[in-house]
């Protein structure tokens, strides 16, 4: 019995651990368990072998570039980090917007959430919804440069040929910063001089015949001053009939380090760009679809819109110790659009014939501003505190001149939209009525000033 109970013992440890099947087993003596180190040893043995059967492997590990950025300094005037503001906050990098292709503001607001393009006027300016408040649609959407406003007027589509960094502050709390757009507020940072040597150019064809040249030049003339020296030039057409535009855009910058605490800046931006007028397709019936969207309503004699704008911007800055700041800055900035245009008016309930009206538009713009801001940190019981106090001047005024002969039953200036033929291998409109020049009894003029002044603290 004794036997038999030591046998069936042996078999059970056998089971949970299998190198012990080979050790004798009698029926006269127990089985004797190895020791913790052989055990060790054999199962180690094992191991070796098993990982010498598996063929070696290949691992790929990928990595994804991100573009974060910790703080916000020209939208709030102050270096703040993002984590300590109470507002939602997105920053555009240059490395963002060169890697992604994005050469204008509106392509670059593609990239940030709560943002929807609107109506830009034919193509002439920017515009766009922040969180579904759209401005006035009198003029194109606001924006800030280096923390002054200067959407004012008629700049049209801003170039990012020298755009360093786009934040984007959204809410109404961004009111404390910028315009009060109950949806947010856009800030451009420039880029700077800086006293080391760097040129950078980039060239890039795209579809419709779009070609870019973009030059970035900068470096010291001395130990005290360096400049910077931004240059676009693009030409394209469209996928739109007729559609062809050209764009120019430069900006230089110099900067004078008077001495270690104090700086002194002035910066130009000359925008200059040529494209005909064209708000798209007309709705049959309330839907789109039936006319090709390379459709184009307007007349290419009326020729291309010509959209000017020519800006200065100054900067002071000095260092009255570690914890505080004195900053000012003056801003100076003339625009205008000027051309001819021939638009959709009213489509007949043929659904057919549409009358067209004809414009002149001559319209110009002034914006000036002054600022002066003293900015610092401190502790106050127990609390560190980032507090900003300035005033703020703004001067602007906005002349027009528009002449418009709306279509008539003795001149509708129709067309049928479904009807063209080709001429020299162009798409031309069949005329249903012949188009006169505009008569110079049809004029508007008016001018708008605006003088405002603003007291902030932070």
């Amino acid at each position: 019995m004794k036997s038999s109970t030591n046998t069936a013992f042996a078999l059970l440890l056998a089971s949970l651990y299998p190198q012990l099947s080979s050790a004798q087993m009698t029926s006269d003596s127990p089985a004797k368990l190895p020791s913790d180190e052989a055990i060790s040893t054999t199962a180690h043995k094992a191991s070796s072998e098993k990982i010498n059967e598996i063929e070696p492997q290949q691992v790929h590990i990928q990595g994804h570039k991100q573009y974060r950025q910790l703080s916000v300094a020209g939208a709030t005037k102050t270096d703040s980090l993002l984590i300590a503001l109470p507002i939602s906050v997105r920053v555009l990098s240059a490395e963002l917007l060169h890697d992604t292709g994005a050469t204008t503001l509106r392509d670059a607001l593609d990239l940030s959430s709560g943002i929807q393009r609107q109506s830009n006027l034919g193509g002439l300016w920017d515009s766009y919804a922040m969180r579904g408040f759209t401005g006035d649609p009198n003029f194109g959407s606001d924006y800030m440069v280096n923390g002054v406003n200067s959407s004012r007027g008629y700049n049209g589509v801003r170039d990012n040929a020298n755009t360093y960094a786009i934040e984007v502050l959204k809410g109404p709390a961004s009111a404390l910063y910028g315009r009060g757009e109950p949806g947010g507020t856009i800030n451009i940072l420039t880029k700077k001089p800086r006293f080391d040597n760097a040129f950078q150019m980039d060239f890039q064809l795209g579809s419709f015949q779009e070609k870019r040249l973009a030059v970035d030049l900068t470096g010291p003339l001395n130990q005290q001053f360096a400049y910077r020296l931004n240059l676009a030039r693009e030409s394209s057409n469209s996928s739109h009939d007729y559609h062809n535009s050209d764009k120019f855009f430069v900006a230089p910058s110099m900067l004078w380090r008077i001495n270690d605490h104090t700086t002194l800046s002035y910066e130009i931006e000359a925008n200059e760009q040529k494209s005909p007028f064209d708000r798209g397709v007309v709705a049959i019936r309330g839907q789109l679809g039936a006319l090709p969207d390379s459709r184009f309503f307007g007349e290419p004699g009326d020729g291309r819109m010509q959209v000017k704008s020519l800006g200065h911007q100054v900067f002071f800055q000095h260092d009255l110790n570690s914890h505080w700041v004195l900053q000012s800055g003056l801003s100076y900035r003339d625009s205008e659009i000027q051309g001819y245009s021939t638009e959709a008016s009213t489509l007949l309930a043929d659904n057919e014939t549409l009358r067209r009206q004809r414009r002149y538009r001559d319209f110009s713009a002034s914006d000036r501003s002054a600022r002066i801001e003293l900015a610092g940190k401190h502790t106050f019981a127990g609390i560190q505190h980032q507090s900003l106090f300035g005033i703020e001047h703004v001067q602007f005024a906005d002349e027009r001149v528009q002449l418009r002969r709306n279509p008539s039953n003795s001149n509708p200036y129709s067309i049928n939209i479904f009807d063209l033929y080709m001429e020299n291998k162009q798409i031309h409109w069949r005329f249903l009525s012949t188009p006169k020049k505009i008569k110079k009894p049809m004029r508007s003029t008016f001018k708008i000033k605006l003088i405002g002044m603003r007291n902030g603290k932070h």
